[in-house]
C-alpha cells in the first residue's frame, strides 16, 4: 500500500523517493545506517515476501496443497514471473539509474500496480476476521472507505500536477499560480488541495486550468470525484444503516 502511493507520487514530481528520504535525513542529522536500513526495509519484505510464497500452501479445487514439491512447482508455473515483473523494477532502480533513463525506471515501477488484487483481497481477510470477532467490523469498513478515498485523490492530485509538470506550454497552472519553482512537497500540497477540493465548494483560487490539456484532464478528474462522492456517500449511508439494525437488535 505505501508503494502504490509513493510511485505515482515519484513520477509526477520527478523524483526517487528513497533519494528525497535520504536528503530529508541528512538534513535532520538522522544516522545514514539507520536512514538507509529505513529505505531498505520495504524493499526487504519484498524478497521475504517473494521467498515466503515457496514454502506457502494454497487452494486447488477446494483442497490446500501443503507438499513442497508441488508449492514450489505451482509458485514457478504460476506466481513467480509475475511477482518478478512487480518487484524487480523497485528493487533493482538504485543500480539501473546509471544505465537507464530514470523516468522509465519510475514507468517499469508502476508494474506494482499488478498486486492491486492481492492487496486488496488481504484487506477484505482481514475484515472477514475482525467481523468474525463481532468487533470493528464497521470500523475497519470506515477504514477501508477512507483508504479508498485518499488512494483516488492522491491519484487525482498526480496527474493534475503533472499535466502541467510535463507540459511543452508555457502557460499552465503551475506557472500561473507561481509553483514552477517550488519544492516537489510545495507543489503537491496544492495539487492535493486541488483534487480535495472537488469533492466540496470551496473553490479552487489560483489554481485553474490554463490550457486545452488541462481541461480536457481537469473534465475527467471532475467525473471521476463526482462518482467517488457519490460512492462514498453511498457507503456511509449504508455503514450507518447497519450499525442502526444492530443496535434495534441488541436491544
Amino acid at each position: 500500500m505505501m508503494y502504490f502511493f509513493i510511485l505515482p507520487m515519484q513520477l509526477s514530481f520527478d523524483f526517487f523517493y528513497d533519494i528525497e528520504f535520504e536528503i530529508f535525513c541528512e538534513n535532520q542529522n538522522i544516522d545514514d545506517s539507520l536512514s538507509k536500513f529505513i529505505v531498505w526495509l520495504p524493499e526487504m519484505i519484498l524478497i521475504i515476501d517473494t521467498l515466503l510464497k515457496f514454502i506457502s500452501g494454497f487452494y486447488e479445487n477446494g483442497v490446500m496443497v501443503i507438499e513442497k514439491k508441488h508449492i514450489i512447482e505451482h509458485y514457478l508455473k504460476k506466481g513467480l514471473l509475475f511477482d518478478l515483473l512487480a518487484y524487480l523494477p523497485v528493487l533493482t532502480h538504485s543500480f539501473l539509474i546509471y544505465y537507464v533513463n530514470g523516468t522509465i525506471i519510475k514507468l517499469f515501477q508502476m508494474l506494482m500496480f499488478c498486486k492491486v488484487k492481492r492487496v486488496a483481497i488481504a484487506l477484505s481477510t482481514f475484515q472477514e476476521i475482525i467481523s468474525s470477532n463481532g468487533k470493528g467490523e464497521y470500523m475497519i469498513g470506515a477504514v477501508r472507505l477512507l483508504l479508498m478515498i485518499l488512494f483516488i485523490t492522491h491519484l487525482n492530485a498526480c496527474a493534475w500536477h503533472a499535466i502541467a509538470y510535463f507540459s511543452d506550454d508555457n502557460q499552465n497552472w503551475l506557472s500561473s499560480a507561481n509553483l514552477m519553482t517550488s519544492s516537489w512537497k510545495n507543489r503537491y500540497l496544492m495539487s492535493f488541495f486541488w483534487a480535495i477540493s472537488l469533492f466540496g465548494s470551496m473553490g479552487f483560487g489560483k489554481i485553474t486550468p490554463q490550457n486545452d490539456n488541462e481541461y480536457e484532464i481537469g473534465i475527467c478528474i471532475v467525473l471521476v470525484s463526482t462518482m467517488l462522492f457519490g460512492y462514498s456517500l453511498y457507503n456511509v449511508f449504508h455503514i450507518l444503516k447497519a450499525m442502526q439494525s444492530e443496535k434495534k437488535e441488541y436491544k
